[in-house]
C-alpha cells in the first residue's frame, strides 16, 4: 500500500503526529481493512488537554459525525459513487460518509498511538453544525445502515 492509495482529513487548526500516517498505512497493508485510525486528544488554550473518548470506536457510526473525528486513513478504493451521491442529496461535507463508507464495507482498525490533535478554540463548540447537516444526520446514519458489509468494529492492532 502507497501514501498515494488514501485520503486523510486534517482540519487547517489542528495536527498529527510524525507516525500516525505511516501506522495507518502499514495497518491497512497488513490487515487489509478500508480504514485505519488513531486517538485523538483534545488541546485547549486554558491548558486542558484529554484524550476523547468520544472517538475511540465505530460504536455510533451511525448517529454522529463525531465517532470519526480522529486521525483517520481512508483506502481511496473503499470510497464509491454512493458517498459521494449522499453528501449531494444532504448538501453536506464527504468526510464522515467516507469513513463510514470505508469502515462499513471493508472493516476498520485502531491503531493505540495518539496520532491526531484537535485544537478547540475558546468559545469554540465542536458540535455546531449548520442547520442542513442537522436535518441530514439521522438519513445519512441510516443509509449506513444499508451499507453494511463489516460491522462497526473496534478492532485493535
Amino acid at each position: 500500500m502507497r501514501l498515494a492509495d488514501i485520503i486523510v482529513f486534517v482540519d487547517d487548526d489542528d495536527y498529527i503526529s510524525k507516525e500516525s500516517l505511516s501506522l495507518c498505512v502499514a495497518a491497512m497493508a497488513d490487515n487489509d481493512v478500508g480504514l485505519a485510525y488513531t486517538r485523538e486528544r483534545v488541546l485547549r488554550n486554558d491548558g486542558f488537554h484529554c484524550l476523547n473518548y468520544l472517538c475511540r470506536n465505530y460504536e455510533d457510526i451511525y448517529r454522529s459525525p463525531s465517532a470519526i473525528h480522529h486521525m483517520a486513513a481512508v483506502r481511496s478504493s473503499a470510497v464509491t459513487e454512493r458517498s459521494l451521491a449522499l453528501a449531494a442529496k444532504w448538501g453536506c461535507g464527504i468526510e464522515w460518509i467516507m469513513k463510514a463508507e470505508a469502515a462499513l464495507t471493508q472493516g476498520a482498525i485502531h491503531i493505540p498511538h495518539t496520532g491526531y490533535f484537535y485544537v478547540q478554540h475558546p468559545g469554540q463548540v465542536s458540535h455546531v453544525v449548520g442547520k442542513q447537516f442537522t436535518k441530514a444526520i439521522k438519513p445519512i446514519g441510516d443509509a449506513f445502515r444499508s451499507w453494511r458489509g463489516h460491522s462497526a468494529r473496534n478492532t485493535a492492532i
